[in-house]
């Protein structure tokens, strides 16, 4: 009797034993998908690595100039200044007029540039084909991706867009996504067009170099780029305007004065050709050839 009550005991506690070591593994449950998932993604995670690596790659893509033509004489070509691709003032021209001169200057042999290669030709005095134009966009409008990027990329076609990074955020200005979308196309390059967009001839020396210094690490923070163009706000600008600009690392500045750049200008004080709506394709070619 005694020899049985041994065994019932014993056996009673195999049974607690098992019970408590089931319900601790029960009670120490898995981390959940759903938490797993909401972890945030470390910046130094591959896929982020591998997405600045890219965009790094696209901004700093060195130009190859050795099959490039030299030419003799002063270095001179359009600058196109475009805003908007809408209607309703004369900055904003219609989209149907944008894709047919993008289209004109594809049946008329015209090389577009990039802020990189413009400054190629200025600095080595060669150039990539014989007809060339740098094609830029003020301002940074979110048109500039919904009605001008198409044509661009149907007639391959290089363009600047010269961004105010303090209208990040405004419901008719370029979202990341967007630029982000075009710059890794290759064919569109995001410059400065400062932070504010007021007047720097009516600036201190201090308020443009924060204009320009802000601008410019707000860029290259967003692309992972080195920023080398400054567009100048309504085209103003006083005489430390370049200095301060080229001081803050920049290698070219965009005015609003008419004519063809040329390089007896100054770098930092080139001239553009505004584009204005309802421009005949006779207009249109005397402007790329003449300026104004």
């Amino acid at each position: 009797m005694l020899k049985q009550k041994k065994i019932w005991f014993i056996l009673l506690l195999l049974i607690l034993s098992i019970g408590a070591g089931t319900s601790f593994f029960i009670g120490k449950k898995t981390p959940s998908a759903s938490h797993q998932q909401s972890r945030p993604v470390k910046k130094n995670h591959p896929s982020t690595k591998k997405n600045i690596q890219k965009h790094k790659a696209l901004s700093e893509k060195k130009v190859d100039s050795s099959h490039w033509q030299s030419f003799e004489g002063e270095t001179e070509f359009p600058i196109l200044m475009y805003h908007s691709i809408s209607v309703g003032n004369s900055l904003r021209i219609p989209e149907s007029q944008f894709a047919h001169q993008m289209q004109w200057l594809q049946k008329n042999g015209y090389y577009t540039l990039t802020p990189a290669e413009a400054i190629t030709v200025f600095k080595t005095h060669k150039k990539p084909a014989n007809k060339i134009v740098w094609i830029t966009f003020d301002d940074g409008y979110k048109d500039n991706y919904e009605k001008a990027y198409p044509a661009l990329k149907k007639y391959h076609k290089k363009a600047t867009i010269n961004y105010i990074t303090n209208h990040f955020g405004h419901k008719n200005k370029l979202t990341l996504p967007q630029m982000n979308e075009m710059r890794q196309s290759g064919l569109i390059t995001i410059e400065s067009h400062t932070v504010h967009h007021e007047e720097l001839n009516q600036m201190t020396d201090a308020q443009q170099t924060a204009e320009f210094v802000d601008s410019k690490k707000w860029l290259n923070d967003k692309f992972h780029q080195q920023t080398s163009i400054i567009c100048y706000p309504v085209g103003r600008f006083n005489d430390q305007t370049p200095k301060l600009a080229q001081a803050a690392g920049y290698k070219l500045g965009l005015t609003t004065l008419p004519g063809l750049a040329n390089e007896n200008q100054g770098l930092f004080t080139l001239h553009r050709v505004r584009i204005s709506p309802d421009l005949s394709d006779t207009s249109y070619q005397y402007f790329l050839e003449h300026g104004m």
